[in-house]
């Protein structure tokens, strides 16, 4: 699921951009406050889900057990639908 919205893009840029200087995060030791960042970022996008009745938009949440993955562009997340990976662009 990519991310597209410029606004929903600063807060992720600005932390792999400028936490990481573009250098990507591949296997990185996140601290609790870099956690703490990218959990509250993820929650701010929502994917649309149906339990096969209602259809309704829910938060995303960060999929700390992946989080070895995360990397410039893109996060391990889950959605109500199961893991995924949250993309937005690459400035490269």
């Amino acid at each position: 699921m990519p991310l597209f919205a410029p606004a929903a893009l600063d807060a992720p840029r600005e932390l792999f951009e400028l936490r990481f200087r573009g250098a990507g995060a591949r296997c990185h030791a996140w601290s609790d406050e870099e956690r703490r960042r990218l959990r509250a970022i993820v929650e701010t996008v929502r994917h649309w889900a149906c339990d096969g009745v209602t259809e309704l938009p829910r938060p995303l949440r960060l999929d700390e057990t992946r989080l070895d993955r995360a990397d410039e562009a893109w996060v391990p997340v889950l959605t109500p639908d199961g893991p995924a990976v949250l993309v937005w662009s690459n400035p490269d």
